[in-house]
């Protein structure tokens, strides 16, 4: 987990991608996305539909951009009780304020965008805003997505018909233990050691860097992805920038706990961001690291992807509460 300094300066520029809440005068564009996803199983929704649902809960709608395009949207509700769904209801009606149940009632990604991961990132933001409007569990419906959502641990609790389209209702508890994984810290104890100071008795700041990749080593090796993996991949890990803020002083012989967590990735993995703090053994903040990477081919020593496999690894690191989705770096011309 090296930093690589030979990559050339002439790159493409890429197109960045950002989740953000809809505006207004972008309802129709979503509208449209939505008739291109679902007008084959007919279950397209009413452009109204759209209106009302931003105009009940406009902190639940989002959409997905890739430059100055709408790649994807997600839109959501609240109800008192788990129900029944239905198309095209009214949700100045169903949508309740106060509901701790939270309703999926729309997620599309365009054609053209699918395969990279969008859809994920989507639904992963959908999720957050649930925990944030402290709910207690996510419902929706789907006629083809099941293996999405599954990878965040929705489960399909029944199977109904709509407009002779077959669809299967899928559940979520916020709590549960798939979710609760995902958003727990990970953390490993390390004792700084003689070696780790510099002349004036401090700890060196690539002390902290090097137990920092060190605690990234252990928590890929024990889900199955160890160095030796990424050799056989031919593909590996590279540090982009550095960033630590130095807040306590830390002693030789002492015993600091660093965590982990996921700050940042890109939708095809190609870029990622990690945080790092560094706590004393009073639980009080020393350093916090954070480190942006990418992933190199070994063989062309140009940008890559990660393989499916490591993708889905790097989706078990805890999340940040400050997560965000990347724009992809640049690729070698």
């Amino acid at each position: 987990m090296r930093l690589h300094d030979g990559l050339p300066a002439q790159v493409d520029e890429p197109r960045p991608v950002a989740i953000r809440q809809v505006q207004h005068n972008e309802l129709s564009i979503v509208a449209d996305l939505d008739y291109e996803a679902f007008s084959p199983y007919g279950t397209a929704e009413n452009p109204e539909t759209f209106v009302s649902r931003f105009k009940a809960f406009p902190s639940g709608f989002v959409v997905l951009t890739e430059g100055d395009e709408i790649a994807g949207y997600g839109c959501s509700e609240k109800w008192l009780a788990e129900r029944e769904p239905g198309l095209d209801e009214n949700p100045l009606e169903t949508h309740q304020p106060d509901g701790k149940i939270f309703r999926i009632t729309g997620m599309a990604v365009r054609i053209r965008h699918r395969a990279k991961g969008y859809g994920l990132a989507i639904l992963d933001s959908l999720i957050q805003i649930a925990k944030r409007e402290q709910c207690t569990k996510i419902v929706l419906e789907t006629t083809d997505a099941q293996r999405l959502y599954l990878k965040r641990g929705f489960k399909t609790v029944r199977s109904r018909n709509e407009r002779g389209v077959a669809l299967d209702i899928m559940s979520l508890d916020v709590e549960s233990n798939v979710w609760r994984d995902l958003m727990n810290e990970y953390s490993r104890n390390y004792q700084i050691r003689w070696s780790d100071l510099d002349a004036n008795g401090h700890v060196n700041y690539s002390a902290y860097i090097n137990a920092a990749a060190d605690l990234r080593y252990h928590f890929f090796s024990e889900r199955n992805f160890p160095p030796e993996k990424f050799v056989e991949l031919g593909i590996g890990p590279v540090y982009t920038a550095i960033h630590a803020r130095f807040l306590r002083e830390v002693r030789m012989g002492e015993t600091v706990t660093i965590t982990y967590a996921l700050a940042g990735l890109s939708p095809q993995g190609g870029r990622w961001k990690v945080q790092h703090d560094i706590l004393r053994s009073n639980g009080k903040k020393a350093v916090s690291l954070e480190i942006e990477g990418a992933i190199l081919n070994l063989t062309t020593r140009k940008l890559a992807f990660p393989t499916p496999e490591l993708m889905q690894t790097f989706q078990l690191i805890p999340r940040a509460k400050d997560f965000g989705v990347l724009s992809e770096m640049p690729r070698r011309k």
